[in-house]
C-alpha cells in the first residue's frame, strides 16, 4: 500500500523532484499513522497537509511550465484540478462524518498512490525532456 520510492520517478528537476518525493513520503506517513490506530483528527491534520502541499507543488510545476512556455500546460492543469477536487471531497466526506476513518485511509491512499506515481510517469515524464532542453 505504501509508495516505494525509486529513481524512476526523478525528472531531473531539484525542485519538482523533492516534492514528488515528500508528496510520497506524507501518503505513507497517512497510511502508517492510519494503520497505528491514529485519532480521526490526526488523520484529518495529514489529510489537510497533503492536499495543501499537493496545491503548492502543483502551483510550482504550472509555473515552471509557464514559464518555459509548455505546449500542454492547459491538460496538465487540468489534470491537477482534477486531484484537487478529488482529495477535497474525501476531506469534505471524512468531516462532515460520511466516510469512516478506515474507508477515507484505504481510499485516499490507494487513489493518491496510484495517480501520484501514475502522473509522474505519464504527464510529468513527457515534460522533462522540454524543460531539460530549455534550460
Amino acid at each position: 500500500m505504501q509508495i516505494e520510492w525509486s529513481d524512476q520517478y526523478k525528472l531531473g528537476i531539484p525542485l519538482i523532484d523533492a516534492e514528488h518525493k515528500a508528496l510520497a513520503d506524507l501518503v505513507n506517513h497517512f497510511f502508517i499513522r492510519s494503520e497505528a490506530g491514529a485519532a480521526p483528527e490526526e488523520l484529518e491534520a495529514i489529510l489537510s497537509s497533503l492536499i495543501d502541499k499537493t496545491r503548492d507543488h502543483f502551483r510550482h510545476e504550472e509555473n515552471l511550465l509557464d514559464r518555459h512556455g509548455y505546449p500542454h500546460l492547459a491538460l496538465h492543469q487540468d489534470a491537477h484540478i482534477g486531484l484537487l477536487q478529488h482529495l477535497s471531497r474525501f476531506q469534505e466526506d471524512y468531516i462532515q462524518g460520511r466516510t469512516e476513518a478506515r474507508d477515507i485511509t484505504v481510499d485516499t491512499v490507494t487513489f493518491f498512490r496510484n495517480w501520484l506515481l501514475d502522473h509522474i510517469l505519464k504527464d510529468d515524464m513527457p515534460y522533462r525532456p522540454y524543460i531539460q532542453t530549455l534550460s
